[in-house]
């Protein structure tokens, strides 16, 4: 399936926008306006004042930012048609949310003294169910649990957690020294999903691996380390950790880094494919390398839409057919005067695809 090329905005390198289901957000952080396009006809419906905002984003039905008061960012609500805004409190505390939005809930945090604090909110009700000090930077939402990785004075500290979502009531905590060798702390890099029983987790050195937890009891299911792949100049295992997607029934876990391509089965952690796309001896080169250094990754209707960036001149977003082992369509913008800077993760709504780079917002339509 191709994509044309649809509309160009100029942005800048402080860029945050945000897509939903009617219209399309961008803070551009150069002009200090906030501009609302409507999502079909990109018509431009309002322009708002975003002076002294440094974010975007939306949870729930909220469209949030980080706006400075007397030089100290705290959340507020946007309003962007009567271009007004909503310091977000609690208790008289400011708060700021987090997505995943689940069930009418999501994260929550504050700061109090020294110590910060998260923990999970209900809009419904409008209370925070509960709240804990350490929460680290990594969380995810299941209908059952809050996994998150702790942290102590900012610094994650090696430990894998798990919660009740409704009560906060801890089920199980893992001690990532438990996973590494000889004692040494994995350091959790990204948490990749929750896919049905199965919580999936990357973790680096001292030895990087995917690994597959019980999401119930924090057992290891399975692990695939960087023993079950062959060693090849230019492949650097953690660094495609942080660019893995699934696919829509979440059987497969997909992950695309410069030339290589990576295919696991999620429930028993089998390596399916691992392919340098690139290689001299791959059945699957239609392209040249440079052509399929991918920086950017996800999964749309069993391709994987990459971003791709070896120079100035050189920026392409390509889709590569899963089943195919190949290169369907590349997308050449080094005419457009621009340069993707690594590129941001595509982000895809009806038959519309969005994609940043440095200084541009690219729209994309399905032909």
């Amino acid at each position: 399936m191709n994509y044309k090329l649809l509309k160009i905005l100029p942005s800048t390198d402080h860029q945050y926008w945000v897509v939903d289901e009617e219209h399309f957000y961008v803070n551009d952080r150069a002009t200090k306006i906030l501009s609302v396009y409507d999502l079909q006809t990109l018509e431009l419906k309002s322009q708002m004042d975003f002076k002294f905002c440094n974010s975007l984003k939306k949870v729930g039905t909220r469209l949030m930012t980080h706006k400075r008061v007397n030089g100290t960012p705290y959340t507020h609500f946007v309003d962007w048609q009567t271009k007004t805004f909503e310091p977000c409190l609690y208790n008289g505390l400011p708060i700021g949310f987090s997505n995943p939005f689940l069930e009418n809930t999501s994260q929550v945090g504050y700061m109090q003294g020294e110590e910060y604090y998260s923990g999970v909110f209900d809009w419904g009700s409008q209370e925070i169910l509960w709240i804990k000090s350490g929460f680290g930077p990594m969380t995810l939402f299941t209908s059952l649990y809050v996994l998150n990785t702790s942290s102590i004075g900012g610094v994650i500290n090696g430990y894998l957690t798990c919660y009740a979502r409704m009560s906060g009531e801890e089920v199980w905590s893992l001690d990532m020294s438990k996973l590494g060798k000889e004692g040494d702390v994995s350091q959790i890099v990204t948490l990749l999903g929750v896919f049905e029983d199965l919580v999936v987790i990357g973790v680096e050195t001292p030895s990087p691996a995917v690994i597959a937890l019980d999401v119930h009891t924090g057992e290891t299911r399975w692990r695939v380390g960087r023993t079950s792949f062959t060693n090849r100049e230019g492949f650097s295992y953690p660094s495609i950790l942080y660019n893995m997607d699934t696919n829509e029934n979440q059987t497969r876990l997909y992950g695309f880094r410069n030339s290589y391509f990576l295919e696991l089965d999620i429930q028993t952690g089998q390596v399916i494919q691992f392919e340098d796309l690139a290689s001299e001896n791959s059945p699957y080169l239609k392209y040249g390398k440079k052509d399929i250094w991918a920086h950017t990754m996800r999964y749309h209707e069993g391709s994987l839409v990459f971003t791709s960036r070896l120079s100035m001149n050189n920026n392409m977003i390509g889709n590569f057919d899963i089943r195919q082992r190949g290169i369907n369509w590349l997308y050449d913008l080094k005419f457009k005067g621009t340069y993707w800077n690594a590129g941001s993760f595509p982000v895809f709504t009806g038959n519309r695809m969005f994609i940043s780079t440095f200084q541009t917002i690219c729209i994309f339509e399905k032909e």
